[in-house]
C-alpha cells in the first residue's frame, strides 16, 4: 500500500498566519447548498431546517466514529483562561452539538495564536476527540514546529508534512479496535484514535472493520466507515460498494449514516452508488442518496437525469422530492415544462423553492434557451409574492436567492421591484445587491 502522506514546500515565516486566515475565510462562507439567514424554521416536508442541510442528524457524524460516550470526562481548561475561552473549550468537546459548531469553536481557539491552546487542541485530536473537520490542526502544528526552527521568511522543504501520532498509540488503538472482548465504547474510542492517526496501519484495520467482517457490530461498522473516509475517501467509497454487494443487506439506519458522512463535500464515484439507492425501501436512505446526487452533480449524464425524473414521478415523500429537485442540473432543461408541472403541485414551500432553484439554474445555464421564458412567465410572479409576503423570513430570502440565480430579464425586473417595495430591509438589501 502506498504511503498516504505527501511532501510539499512551506514558507515557514508566514505559513501559520496564512493557514489561519484561509480557515477563517472558509468558515465565513456558507457551505455548498446552504442559504445564509439569521433565522431558520422547520418545514413539514423535512425534519430539518428548510434552508440548509445540517452536517449530521446525530452528534459527531463527521468525526471518524460515533459520538464519544456520554460518561467520557471533558478535558479541563486552564483556570487562567477567561470565561469565553473556557466556553469555547467546552463547546469543542461537547459531542451533543453539531460538528459545525464544534469545528467553529476549535477554529476560534486556534486563531488566538496561543501555543498552549494549540497544544491542547492537538492532544484532543490525537485522542480522536475532535471532529473530522478539524484535520487542519495537523498541518498547523507541523507549520508551527517548522517555523520555530527556521528564520522568518526562509523557505524549507519538509519531510513528513504532518506530525506523526506515535506508533505506540497507533498500535494500542489497533489492538483495542479489533478486540471483540472489549466494551463497544472502548472500541469506538480506538476507532476515533485510528482516524486521527491517518496511517497505513489504521487504514488496513478500518477497512477490515468496515467491510471485511460481517460480525462487526453496526455502530462499529459505521464508525469505521466514517474514520476510513477521514483517511482516504476512495478506500471508503470502495468499502461502501463492497458493503452494498453483501448479503444480508446493511440496515437502513447504518446505510443512511454512511451516506450522511459522504455529504460533507463532493467525492468521485459517489453518483454510481447513489443512483440505485433512489429506489431503496427506506425514505431516509432515498433522501440521502438524492442529496448526494445534488452535491455531486459533475459528470451527470442524460441517463442519470432520466432516472431522477422517473423517481421524482413516483416518490411519495416530500422531503425526498425536495432533494430530487436539487439533483436536477442543466441537462434536465428539455424537461423543464414537465418539471414545472410537478413543482406547482407541491404543497410545501421548501419543496417548491428547491424545484424553482433547479429551473433557475437551467435558465442561467442557457440564457437564450427555452427555460428562461418559461421561468419568467410562470415562476417569477410566485417568487416575487413569496419574497414580499411569505410569513417566514427564510422563504422570503430563498425566493430572492432563486431569482438572483436565474439571471433572466423577468427575474432582474422582479428583484428591482422587491428592492423598492419590501417592508423587510434585509430582503430589500438582498434584492438590491449585484
Amino acid at each position: 500500500m502506498a504511503s498516504l502522506r505527501s511532501r510539499k514546500t512551506i514558507l515557514a515565516g508566514v505559513a501559520c498566519s496564512a493557514l489561519l486566515a484561509a480557515l477563517c475565510l472558509w468558515w465565513s462562507n456558507p457551505r455548498p447548498g446552504a442559504v445564509t439567514a439569521p433565522a431558520v424554521r422547520r418545514d413539514p416536508a423535512s425534519s430539518e431546517p428548510a434552508g440548509r442541510r445540517t452536517a449530521a442528524r446525530a452528534a459527531d457524524h463527521r468525526a471518524g466514529g460515533s459520538a464519544a460516550p456520554a460518561a467520557e470526562a471533558l478535558s479541563a481548561g486552564d483556570p487562567a483562561w477567561d470565561s469565553e475561552t473556557l466556553a469555547l473549550w467546552n463547546t469543542v468537546q461537547d459531542t451533543t452539538l453539531d460538528t459545525v459548531v464544534r469545528e467553529s469553536a476549535a477554529l476560534k481557539l486556534a486563531s488566538r495564536g496561543d501555543r498552549a491552546i494549540l497544544d491542547r487542541l492537538w492532544a484532543l485530536w490525537r485522542q480522536g476527540r475532535l471532529p473530522a473537520g478539524c484535520s487542519w490542526i495537523r498541518d498547523l502544528m507541523a507549520t508551527i514546529t517548522q517555523a520555530a526552527d527556521v528564520a522568518p521568511g526562509a523557505t524549507v522543504v519538509t519531510g513528513e508534512e504532518r506530525p506523526e501520532v506515535p506508533a505506540a498509540e497507533v498500535a494500542r488503538a489497533v489492538a483495542r479496535a479489533a478486540n471483540t472482548s472489549l466494551p463497544l465504547a472502548v472500541r469506538l474510542d480506538a476507532i476515533r484514535a485510528l482516524a486521527a492517526a491517518q496511517s497505513d496501519a489504521a487504514l488496513t484495520v478500518l477497512e477490515g472493520l468496515c467491510a471485511g467482517d460481517s460480525k462487526v457490530p453496526p455502530e462499529l461498522q459505521t464508525a469505521a466507515f466514517e474514520a476510513l473516509l477521514q483517511i482516504d475517501e476512495q478506500h471508503a467509497i470502495g468499502a461502501l460498494r463492497q458493503i452494498l454487494s453483501q448479503t444480508p443487506a446493511l440496515a437502513a439506519t447504518e446505510l443512511a449514516t454512511m451516506l450522511q458522512a459522504l455529504a460533507d463535500e463532493p467525492h468521485a464515484g459517489v453518483r454510481e452508488i447513489a443512483l440505485p439507492l433512489l429506489r431503496h425501501a427506506d425514505p431516509e436512505v432515498r433522501e440521502e442518496a438524492a442529496w448526494l446526487l445534488a452535491l455531486n452533480s459533475d459528470g451527470a449524464t442524460s441517463a442519470d437525469t432520466q432516472t431522477v425524473l422517473e423517481v421524482l414521478g413516483t416518490e411519495d415523500e416530500a422531503a425526498v422530492r425536495r432533494r430530487l429537485y436539487a439533483a436536477l442540473d442543466a441537462s434536465a432543461a428539455p424537461y423543464a415544462s414537465r418539471i414545472l408541472t410537478a413543482i406547482v403541485a407541491e404543497e410545501a414551500a421548501s419543496v417548491r423553492l428547491s424545484g424553482y432553484q433547479a429551473l433557475a439554474g437551467m435558465a442561467a445555464a442557457e440564457p437564450g434557451g427555452q427555460v428562461a421564458p418559461l421561468f419568467d412567465a410562470q415562476v417569477v410572479g410566485e417568487l416575487s409574492q413569496m419574497a414580499l409576503n411569505a410569513p417566514e423570513y427564510q422563504y422570503r430570502f430563498e425566493a430572492v436567492v432563486v431569482l438572483k440565480t436565474a439571471h433572466t430579464a423577468g427575474a432582474t425586473a422582479a428583484l428591482a421591484q422587491i428592492a423598492a417595495a419590501a417592508a423587510d430591509s434585509r430582503i430589500a438589501q438582498a434584492a438590491a445587491m449585484p
